[in-house]
């Protein structure tokens, strides 16, 4: 396993990078009390796509200024309004980071990213 010397960002933002090169891993050793939702999980992706607004309610009973973490974001990219909405509504009381394998996915199906509130950074090969 190749060390990452990634700087985690002050507020939101976006991890991409192909499967395989240690995004998740890397989250988990460097916010290891962040909130955790991961979408390669079947319960949790089938739990939000049923209950959408069961996100924002975990989200808002979890700490201030600790971090929220979302793996594998193209599986479920609707949740990204409601962020978007809970950053308009409280602004940086939560820190969100997002992984996913690819910007150009995200981009290509009109996906919501968040209007700069959250800052894009790549994990490469």
């Amino acid at each position: 396993m190749f060390t990452r010397r990634f700087k985690v960002p002050d507020h939101s933002s976006f991890l991409f990078g192909p499967r395989g090169t240690g995004k998740s891993t890397w989250l988990r050793q460097v916010l290891p009390g962040a909130l955790w939702f991961d979408l390669l999980r079947m319960q949790t992706l089938l739990e939000l796509m049923r209950q959408p607004e069961s996100f924002r309610q975990h989200v808002e009973v979890h700490p201030k200024d600790d971090w929220i973490v979302v793996v594998e974001m193209q599986r479920l990219p609707m949740l990204l309004n409601e962020v978007h909405a809970l950053i308009a509504e409280t602004g940086r009381k939560y820190r969100f980071v997002f992984s996913g394998s690819s910007a150009l996915k995200f981009k290509r199906m009109d996906v919501n990213l968040l209007a700069d509130r959250a800052v894009n950074r790549s994990f490469s090969q």
